[in-house]
C-alpha cells in the first residue's frame, strides 16, 4: 500500500521515522549483521599485540577501497533507477487500463436504451470479473480455479460461466473476460441500433484494455537480467566487506557508526530497488490494487445503472434558459498559484478598490470582487452570494467592468463537484 507522507514535517523527523521504510527489512537482515559483525571483531581486535603481531602488515590502503565503492555506487544508482523508471510506466499502464474500462462503459451507457438494458449489464459484469481477475493473476502469478469460485461466491459470475471459463488456460481466463464483455456490448449496438462510430469506440476501449493488460504482463516477465543483478550483488559483498576491515583497522572512536550507516543505506538501497521492480505484492510501496478496485467496480456499477435526472428528456430540453451573454466568448486558464481552492473563500476575496462591478447575470446581487494579476491579463473572483442556482464550478461568467474592461467570475466549489479554475475573460457584456 503506498504511503502518502507529509513533506512538510522536516528533514530530522523524516529520518527518524522507521515505519512503512525499508529500515526494519534491513535490520532483520542477516548479512547486515553479519558484516557488521565482522567490523566490530576487527575494530576491536585492532591495536592489540596479537593483532599487530599477526596482521600489522595487512593494512588495507583506503585508494584501493575507493575504487570498488565508485564502481558499485554507478552500478547500484544505476539499477535503482532501472527500477524506479519501470515503477512509474506500470503504475501509468495499470491507471490507464483502468481509464480504459470507465470510456468502455462511459460508450455503452451514451447508446443504451431500455431494450439493451440486460446487454448493458451483463457487458459491465464482465468488465469488472476481467477486472477482478486480471489483478489476482498480477498479485498471485495465475487465475486459479480459486479465484473463480470467489467471482462465483460474490454473484459476479454464473455456474455455467464458471463451468466455461475453466475450460480455458488459466493465464487466458482474464482476456476470455474480456471478450465476453466486448461481445455483449457489440450486442447491445446492434439491438439500439447504434451507430458505426459507437461499435468502432468501444472496441477501440476493449482492444487497449487488452494491450495494457499485455504489456503490464510483458513488463513484469522481463526484469533487470540476473546476470547484471548478480554482478551487482558481488560488488555489494565486497564492498562491505572492504569496508568492515578498512573501517575496522581505525582507531577512531566514529568508525562503527560510519560503518552501520553507510552499510545500511547500501543495503536499503537494493531493499527499495527489488520492491519497485514489482510493485504488484504486499511492500510498503506496492500499488494501493485493493483500493483501485474498489473504486473502479464502484464505478463502473454506478455508471451501469444510474438514472437520468429527468422524467421526460424532451420536455426538460425545452425548459432550458440561455447561457449568460459572453459565456460563449469566456476561455478556461489553468488555476493561478495565488488561489489555493483548499482555503477559505470569504478569506481569499476582498473588495476591489475603486470599482464598481456590475450585478451577476441573472442574478440581483452585486458580487464583491477582486483582481489577480498574472501575465497581464485581468483575473476576479467571485463572492459567495453570486452565483446563480445549479452553476457548475469552475464555469466562466464573462462581465464588464466600468471603463470597458473585461473580466470574469470564478464559479466556488460549493456549486459543483469539480475543482474550481480561475478563468479570464476575452470579451464582455455588449
Amino acid at each position: 500500500m503506498t504511503y502518502r507522507y507529509d513533506a512538510k514535517r522536516g528533514r530530522l523527523v523524516t529520518a527518524l521515522t522507521l515505519a512503512n521504510t525499508v529500515m526494519p527489512s534491513v535490520l532483520m537482515s542477516a548479512e547486515f549483521w553479519l558484516f557488521f559483525v565482522l567490523h566490530l571483531l576487527v575494530y576491536c581486535a585492532n591495536g592489540t599485540h596479537a593483532w599487530e603481531e599477526t596482521f600489522g602488515s595487512w593494512r588495507l590502503d583506503w585508494e584501493f577501497v575507493k575504487v570498488i565503492t565508485a564502481m558499485t555506487t554507478f552500478f547500484e544508482v544505476f539499477y535503482a533507477n532501472q527500477c524506479y523508471t519501470r515503477y512509474m510506466s506500470l503504475y501509468a499502464m495499470t491507471r490507464s487500463m483502468l481509464n480504459e474500462s470507465y470510456a468502455f462503459v462511459f460508450v455503452l451507457r451514451a447508446y443504451d436504451a431500455e431494450k439493451s438494458r440486460g446487454h448493458t449489464r451483463m457487458s459491465v459484469r464482465y468488465m469488472v470479473a476481467s477486472m477482478l481477475l486480471n489483478f489476482y493473476g498480477l498479485k498471485t502469478g495465475a487465475i486459479d480455479d480459486m479465484a473463480i469460485g470467489e467471482l462465483k461466491r460474490l454473484e459476479i459470475l454464473r455456474p455455467e460461466e464458471v463451468a466455461s471459463l475453466q475450460q480455458h488456460h488459466p493465464k487466458h481466463r482474464s482476456m476470455i473476460m474480456l471478450s465476453w464483455s466486448s461481445v455483449i456490448a457489440r450486442k447491445a449496438c446492434e439491438v439500439t441500433g447504434a451507430p458505426t462510430a459507437a461499435h468502432a469506440s468501444l472496441m477501440r476501449a476493449a482492444l487497449q484494455i487488452r494491450a495494457y493488460k499485455q504489456e503490464i504482463t510483458d513488463t513484469l516477465s522481463l526484469p533487470v537480467p540476473f546476470q547484471y543483478f548478480h554482478l551487482l550483488s558481488i560488488m555489494i559483498i565486497m564492498n562491505l566487506a572492504l569496508w568492515a576491515y578498512s573501517m575496522g583497522c581505525s582507531s577512531s572512536l566514529f568508525a562503527p557508526v560510519v560503518f552501520f550507516f553507510a552499510s545500511l543505506i547500501f543495503i536499503g538501497m537494493m531493499e527499495l530497488s527489488s520492491e519497485l521492480a514489482d510493485p504488484f505484492g504486499v511492500d510498503e510501496v506496492d500499488f494501493p490494487v485493493e483500493e483501485w478496485l474498489q473504486d473502479c467496480v464502484q464505478l463502473l456499477g454506478e455508471l451501469a445503472e444510474y438514472q437520468m435526472p429527468h422524467d421526460g428528456l424532451a420536455s426538460a430540453v425545452s425548459s432550458e434558459q440561455p447561457l449568460p451573454r459572453g459565456f460563449h466568448k469566456s476561455v478556461v486558464v489553468p488555476k493561478s498559484s495565488q488561489y489555493d481552492s483548499r482555503s477559505s473563500l470569504p478569506s481569499l476575496l476582498a473588495k476591489r478598490q475603486g470599482s464598481s462591478p456590475k450585478a451577476f447575470p441573472h442574478s440581483g446581487h452585486a458580487p464583491t470582487v477582486s483582481p489577480l494579476s498574472s501575465r497581464g491579463a485581468a483575473y476576479h473572483h467571485l463572492e459567495a452570494g453570486g452565483a446563480p442556482a445549479g452553476a457548475p464550478a469552475g464555469q466562466q461568467i464573462a462581465f464588464a467592468e466600468e471603463g470597458g474592461g473585461a473580466g470574469a467570475y470564478l464559479l466556488p466549489r460549493r456549486w459543483g463537484s469539480h475543482s474550481s479554475a480561475t478563468v479570464e475573460a476575452r470579451g464582455g457584456l455588449r
